[in-house]
């Protein structure tokens, strides 16, 4: 189920191609109708700058929600994780990346249901502050684990609860037989206050295959939202995380070719997996916008395959700006920042060696091409240029950020 939806949702995020309809003649992308923004390329980098850390600072204080020690002392209870709390585990992966702010790790444990009979888990245990043991009682609807939420507590004050409804469905993953899971309910208050909720609402084919994904995540401040549907010719997802009321990050995807999970885990390339489809990625106030017609690149490229060298990389780069549509743009003002255009390199590199006889020069050339970010005073620079200067506070945060995970 985890492979499932993870390619699902891998696939709805791929930039093939734009999600517009069939007509009997391709047409090239329509141009951007948004205006520039009035800003200079420096004013640019310094804004962008800005947005960057003040996400990071946001993303920092996750660690610092109230669930977080909570669980941590849970674990402390008894030293190691009691085998029966099994359908915790998406919540126990949750705690884990949450403490060093790893919104990966957290992505990846949301959209990673467990697809075991959890039902035979389900009991009540109680801490007995006494005797230092878990009292366990019998529950015919749920698990639930009751637990003193710091060291100076007195009363069992935080709940870990969860509940579970299979589905008809079943399906052979990897050579084993899941019943697939139709809702998950996992949630922990401490004081009668809700401090974390994870749901999960899942509907499939009759062979297994998703149509969609209902995930929400609740940590404290926090929100992640996740939702994938796809009737196997079209499939759509997003992903929001808000802090509070303020928006940190979006994703919409949108898509349609042939979305049937057995069919991208066999594909060797995208070509008839995803003909069309368009993103639109918000972090913060700056928003990206993709949309790429992967279906007629393919046919126009085809076209100019017995071209060589600088004629066919030239020709090739027209192709990619013709079914292309990229660019940045600030989400609050509706003004872009750059477009990218494709540009053709050549590198040529030369060496000599010695033939037995006598020495010979040679020289060959490497044709490639670079997006550029176009600017509204027609300047055009390599993302490699543009970020040289003007990003060192932003990177030396992000450093910080990544040393978390090493």
């Amino acid at each position: 189920m985890k492979k499932r939806l993870l390619i699902l949702t891998a696939s709805a995020v791929i930039l093939a191609s734009s999600c517009k309809k069939e007509t009997e003649e391709e047409k090239p992308v329509e141009p951007v109708k948004l205006e520039y923004s009035n800003l200079s390329v420096e004013e640019h980098k310094k804004t962008l700058e800005k947005n960057g850390t003040d996400f990071i600072a946001s993303i920092n204080t996750l660690p610092d929600e109230k669930f977080i020690s909570v669980l941590k002392y849970f674990f402390q209870l008894d030293g190691d994780v009691p085998t029966y709390t099994l359908p915790f585990s998406s919540l126990f992966s949750v705690y884990s990346s949450a403490q060093s702010g790893n919104l990966y790790g957290i992505f990846n444990a949301v959209v990673t249901p467990n697809t075991k009979n959890l039902s035979e888990y389900y009991a009540t245990y109680t801490w007995d502050f006494t005797q230092k043991r878990w009292v366990k009682t019998a529950s015919s609807n749920k698990l639930e684990i009751k637990f003193p939420s710091n060291k100076d507590s007195k009363t069992n004050n935080a709940v870990l609860s969860f509940t579970y409804t299979p589905s008809t469905i079943t399906s052979t993953i990897e050579g084993q037989k899941y019943n697939l899971p139709s809702n998950t309910l996992i949630s922990l208050t401490v004081d009668n206050k809700e401090e974390v909720k994870f749901t999960g609402d899942y509907a499939y084919k009759s062979d297994g295959n998703p149509t969609k994904a209902d995930i929400k995540l609740a940590m404290g401040s926090f929100n992640l939202n996740v939702g994938v549907s796809s009737d196997v010719k079209n499939v759509s997802s997003t992903l929001t995380l808000t802090k509070g009321n303020t928006s940190l990050l979006s994703l919409k995807t949108e898509g349609n070719g042939n979305a049937d999970v057995n069919s991208i885990i066999n594909a060797t390339k995208i070509d008839g997996i995803l003909d069309k489809a368009n993103a639109t990625f918000e972090i913060m106030n700056i928003k990206l916008v993709g949309v790429v017609d992967s279906k007629s690149i393919t046919t126009e490229q085809a076209a100019i395959f017995n071209l060589t060298g600088e004629a066919k990389n030239i020709k090739n780069v027209d192709i990619l700006n013709k079914y292309t549509s990229i660019y940045a743009a600030y989400k609050n003002e509706n003004a872009i920042i750059a477009k990218v255009a494709f540009a053709p390199i050549t590198d040529t590199y030369t060496y000599s060696y010695w033939d037995g006889t006598k020495i010979v020069n040679y020289s060959y050339s490497r044709y490639t091409n670079e997006p550029r970010l176009v600017f509204k005073d027609g300047s055009k620079l390599s993302l490699e240029v543009f970020t040289d200067t003007g990003f060192s506070k932003l990177i030396t945060e992000l450093e910080n950020y990544g040393k978390r995970f090493e």
